[in-house]
């Protein structure tokens, strides 16, 4: 049943192999999905933890710690063609994305904090998307991630995807090129917040895209604040750029 309610659930040191401690697929058309609200998912090894394929689910309150998914590649919640809707969850301590989507028109990641999770790319949230496609991350907190692989983004991935990000925070990430990498699309980016990031560059953006930017603040980082490359566009208004030490380009 898509649409089922999973309430006040624990799920701990489970092995999922690749379907993880809940799988949930439509197999027609996207339609409503399931409800997980104030669950906890906690040491859990599986290629994801939660996977949710052609359907709409809605995930608040929830908790993801300790996870751990042997493809470093992997993802805690994995989303295939979903326009999910997370609020107020915690992604802490995991070994993959917090949330890994694809094909994510519709996704929305409301007050959700990500913390420490370890993975090649993409540690808070990664998705991608096909023209047209939208997504909304709003309220987020992206804290302490690093990434071993270059040009790929430790905290956030964002690829073809049209992405709304408002009032998030990206402190004490770590990345060999940058914290928060987009590649295509469109990027509105209001109101957020830059701190003590080390290496490479906070923001990276190329390869056609349009980046509208305010009231954002990058201060005291150990790394640029921005990058642009490809055939991109971009507009600033009323950011502060403050303290920041590049190890290499402007700051």
């Amino acid at each position: 049943d898509t649409e089922a309610i999973i309430e006040n659930c624990r799920f701990v040191d489970n092995d999922g192999g690749n379907t993880g401690s809940i799988f949930f697929s439509k197999a027609t058309s996207p339609g409503p999905g399931p409800t997980i609200r104030d669950c906890v998912f906690e040491g859990n090894t599986a290629y994801s933890t939660v996977v949710i394929q052609h359907c709409n689910p809605v995930i608040e309150q929830c908790t993801f710690e300790s996870n751990t998914s042997p493809d470093f590649f992997g993802a805690t919640v994995r989303l295939l063609q979903s326009a999910a809707t997370f609020s107020d969850c915690v992604f802490s301590g995991n070994v993959g994305s917090g949330i890994g989507a694809e094909q994510a028109d519709g996704l929305q990641i409301l007050d959700c904090a990500f913390s420490d999770n370890a993975v090649a790319y993409g540690g808070g949230v990664r998705l991608s998307g096909t023209s047209g496609d939208q997504a909304t991350i709003s309220g987020c907190s992206f804290t302490n991630h690093v990434s071993p692989v270059s040009e790929l983004g430790s905290a956030l991935n964002s690829n073809s995807i049209d992405l709304t990000l408002v009032d998030c925070e990206f402190v004490g990430n770590r990345a060999s090129t940058s914290v928060f990498v987009a590649h295509g699309a469109s990027y509105d980016i209001d109101r957020c917040h830059f701190e003590n990031n080390f290496d490479g560059t906070c923001a990276s953006f190329s390869g056609d895209v349009d980046v509208s930017m305010s009231q954002c603040i990058f201060i005291d980082n150990s790394s640029s604040g921005v990058s642009i490359g490809g055939f991109s566009t971009a507009s600033f208004s009323e950011c502060l750029f403050e303290n920041n030490h590049a190890t290499w380009g402007p700051g």
